[in-house]
């Protein structure tokens, strides 16, 4: 039997200080966490052979191998991005009353702690696939800026063209806490599309992955990939309806690829595009003006190339104005 080494004390304090050390780099530390990981892993695999002399210099890591090092640095990266990133996220599954999901399903009724500590262990999972992880920011930012709670207030106390088109399919009472933790589960099962899973990806491609010519087409391979989707994630997450589930995969689509009653998934495409750049040390859109109300202008003037439903855009902009997000 093979013993996993155990290291000292003091190799560890220097992976420590090494990848703090690369998140002190100006260029990574103007990023999120979740950002710089990826700046600073492609560094690493780029010049994996340089770095492999350095580390056996006194002062690094003369005791490991490179392949040791290497591992226990990204070992280091993960355990600080996840502290970074999932707070947020975990707060919101260990707190909230997901029962309202048994009035939409068709599997009765699910305890409803078993079924948030099912999603949580299903994005865990998402979230440890590197690859996946990578591509989880927007959804990050949206929990890390409370955007889903502080836009869905908005929406419902407005009672404008969102909420009318997002409460009008539901079985579920239209009260705004309800909505606010709807659209959360949407946002997180959205990533599964990025997340490679046996039987399905052969079955078909994800939605947006490549250019169908043909409609209908395309229509046909979205359907065959969100069933199976289904199919998969109905049993690993009891207690969320297959309607939900769809909504999650379809919010990848632009807006002209949606049937009438996705417009919780047009949403959640528009809050994830916007939060997909989002920083907190600059405006990237436009210089005086709030970070959010300035997407939402440049989206304005483009919502029909980047599939953005063009109401919805119009009243999330009087929102951030009035606001001044």
């Amino acid at each position: 039997m093979v013993q996993a080494r155990r290291y000292s004390n003091s190799e560890l304090h220097r992976i420590k200080e090494f990848t703090g050390h690369l998140f002190e780099i100006p260029s990574i530390k103007k990023e999120p966490l979740l950002i710089g990981e990826r700046l600073i892993i492609n560094f690493i695999e780029k010049n994996i052979q340089e770095l492999s002399v350095i580390f056996k210099t006194p002062g690094f890591f003369p005791d490991l191998g490179p392949a040791e090092a290497v591992e226990l640095i990204f070992d280091d990266i993960y355990d600080r991005v996840y502290a970074s990133s999932l707070q947020p996220i975990n707060s919101f599954l260990d707190n909230t009353d997901l029962s309202f999901f048994d009035r939409l399903s068709e599997t009765g009724i699910v305890d409803d702690m078993h079924r948030r500590r099912k999603l949580h262990d299903f994005v865990l999972t998402l979230f440890r696939d590197r690859e996946v992880r990578y591509r989880m920011y927007p959804v990050i930012a949206i929990f890390r800026y409370n955007a889903a709670d502080r836009y869905m207030s908005e929406i419902f106390n407005r009672r404008g063209y969102i909420y009318k088109e997002i409460t009008r399919f539901d079985r579920i009472n239209t009260d705004t806490d309800t909505y606010i933790s709807l659209i959360k589960v949407i946002i997180l099962l959205r990533s599964v599309v990025y997340y490679r899973i046996d039987g399905v990806y052969e079955e078909a491609v994800p939605p947006g992955a490549v250019k169908i010519p043909d409609a209908a087409a395309e229509t046909e391979c979205v359907n065959r990939y969100t069933d199976g989707l289904i199919r998969y994630l109905t049993s690993k997450l009891p207690g969320i309806p297959a309607g939900i589930i769809r909504l999650g995969v379809k919010s990848h689509l632009p807006a002209d690829k949606l049937d009438e009653g996705d417009s919780l998934a047009k949403l959640v495409f528009i809050l994830c595009s916007m939060f997909q750049y989002y920083r907190d040390a600059e405006n990237p859109y436009r210089v005086n003006e709030p970070a959010e109300k300035s997407w939402l202008g440049i989206a304005k003037h483009n919502s029909g190339y980047a599939g953005y439903d063009r109401d919805m855009i119009d009243s999330l902009y009087l929102i951030a104005e009035d606001n001044n997000w």
